[in-house]
């Protein structure tokens, strides 16, 4: 499973795997990344060879001219390969092509032929030309199907796979989902995960109980998407309790049958770590820390067997007094990720710190995909990028073929009255629009929705204090206000939701 780093003469430069075979010429600079890949090499022309039979290493490319300082950003080639044909880079002298091991998958084409059976949970396929990812099979059993099943594939000349299609609807054909966070409003007696206390043992698998039954609720609403919490495993990383770190290997089983539910549901789901996960930290140990709650999470996702779509979103962290080194740290520290958790971290804007220039800045550096947040690019937009740009921006750093998410919020706007222990008088607090109100402006959204005719595709996550409330009365209020936005959504309004909808409608509002 190694990948071949040749010069155009045929030279054999380096393997991805970190086995360098021959010392490269001194036109030749390379840079190993952590893990021992070659993630830079800079030469007048490079091929990209994977053995014939073997399974891939699918690799991303970027090129930049030499002399630039190496945070410059660069022309982003995005040339993938996932083939057991070569790839070749351009010939163009003075570049230096940077070269980021991304994540195993199988032959484009055919099974190996000496096990049909093959374990494998998904294929990305990728024109070899454009870099385009053209289709992401994920078989829910594990394992591909059959080399007769996927026939509608054509050839190149040279024999690369250029275009697969198995029938399926296209991402502009799909309908939009509309998420909510952690808890269910509508069904108070549902739980979102095992909340006692150490002490009680808490565990995954009594979280996993709770979650069927969240699960079975957004079926039975119609509801496409869902942030599950970031406390689903209990203390699983607490490294003071190690008899709560083998969680998620010990629910196996349980993790792959609700995932098998969700698939079946088209449920998309995502996590949103917790504040304290903060990658740019200055303390390598909170570092660490925060390495460990994005793997268990990641792991809860592969052992579900969600596809490319389940995805966990992170916010860059603190300024520390420097910007440009608080971002460089990020860049570091998500390279030092194992591949398993990049290739499902994304990467939200926030309302102070780091805006979308931010994220993009580290995209440019990393490849992270970009989760565009509304209400925060209000609120923190430096350089003034209009709404439709920053969303157009973040849109086009999700690859083809994976449908990408955003975060929508209202900000609330009215004051907040605390009751206070004793014969303390109520405390009165200020808006502030940092805060979520409690239901979606709805001629926000719509607005937001036209701003995005003619972009790509995505799904919305509201972050609402009413969570699943707010979202069914959203899918009411465009009924109402914008049906034919409503006709895009995933899925069409429930029975109840279309009654509520027409009352709406024929009410006679006095005043």
């Amino acid at each position: 499973m190694l990948a071949e780093l040749r010069l155009a003469d045929g030279t054999l430069v380096a393997q991805t795997a970190a086995t360098v075979r021959a010392a490269p010429p001194a036109a030749v600079t390379r840079k190993l990344g952590p893990a021992g890949g070659v993630v830079a090499l800079a030469a007048e022309g490079v091929t990209l060879t994977f053995p014939a039979g073997a399974l891939s290493e699918t690799v991303q490319v970027y090129a930049r001219p030499l002399g630039r300082p190496q945070d410059a950003p660069g022309n982003i080639h995005r040339a993938y390969e996932s083939l057991t044909a070569p790839y070749s880079m351009p010939p163009t002298a003075g570049l230096l092509y940077k070269v980021r091991q991304m994540t195993s998958v199988c032959d484009g084409l055919q099974l190996p032929a000496d096990d049909p059976e093959e374990a494998c949970a998904g294929v990305q396929i990728w024109d070899p030309t454009t870099g385009e990812l053209l289709r992401h099979l994920w078989n829910e059993s594990g394992r591909l199907p059959p080399p007769s099943r996927r026939t509608d594939a054509a050839l190149s000349a040279d024999g690369r796979l250029v275009k697969y299609s198995s029938g399926a609807a296209s991402d502009k054909e799909l309908p939009m989902h509309l998420g909510f966070v952690v808890k269910p409003l509508a069904r108070p007696e549902l739980k979102s995960h095992d909340s006692r206390r150490w002490q009680n043992s808490p565990h995954l698998s009594v979280s996993l109980a709770y979650l069927r039954d969240v699960f079975a609720y957004l079926a039975e609403a119609q509801i496409g998407m869902y942030r599950i919490s970031s406390e689903l495993a209990p203390y699983a990383t607490h490294p003071d309790m190690p008899q709560f770190h083998n969680q998620v290997a010990e629910c196996a089983a349980e993790l792959a049958q609700l995932g098998e539910t969700a698939r079946a549901a088209s449920l998309r789901l995502s996590f949103h770590p917790a504040q304290h996960v903060v990658l740019n930290a200055a303390a390598p140990a909170l570092v660490e820390r925060s390495a460990a709650d994005l793997i268990v999470q990641s792991a809860i996702l592969d052992a579900m067997r969600q596809g490319p779509e389940g995805v966990i979103v992170t916010h860059m962290g603190g300024v520390y007094g420097d910007r440009a080194a608080a971002r460089d740290r990020f860049c570091a520290a998500h390279d030092r990720l194992p591949e398993a958790v990049r290739r499902r971290l994304v990467l939200e804007n926030d309302d102070v710190r780091f805006g979308v220039a931010d994220t993009l800045w580290v995209h440019e550096r990393t490849g992270i995909r970009l989760v565009f947040d509304n209400l925060h690019h209000r609120l923190n937009n430096p350089d003034g990028r209009p709404p439709r740009a920053a969303l157009a921006d973040c849109l086009a750093t999700w690859p083809a073929g994976v449908r990408p998410k955003i975060h929508f919020s209202t900000p609330r706007t009215e004051w907040l009255v605390e009751e206070q222990r004793g014969s303390l008088p109520p405390r009165v607090r200020q808006a502030r629009w940092q805060h979520h109100a409690d239901y979606v402006n709805p001629f926000e959204f719509i607005d937001l929705l036209r701003q995005a005719e003619g972009l790509r595709p995505f799904d919305v996550m509201l972050e609402v204090r009413a969570k699943d409330l707010a979202l069914r009365q959203l899918r009411r209020d465009l009924a109402r206000y914008a049906p034919d936005l409503a006709a895009r959504l995933e899925p069409a309004l429930p029975a109840e939701d279309h009654a509520a909808a027409e009352a709406l409608t024929s009410d006679e509002e006095v005043g």
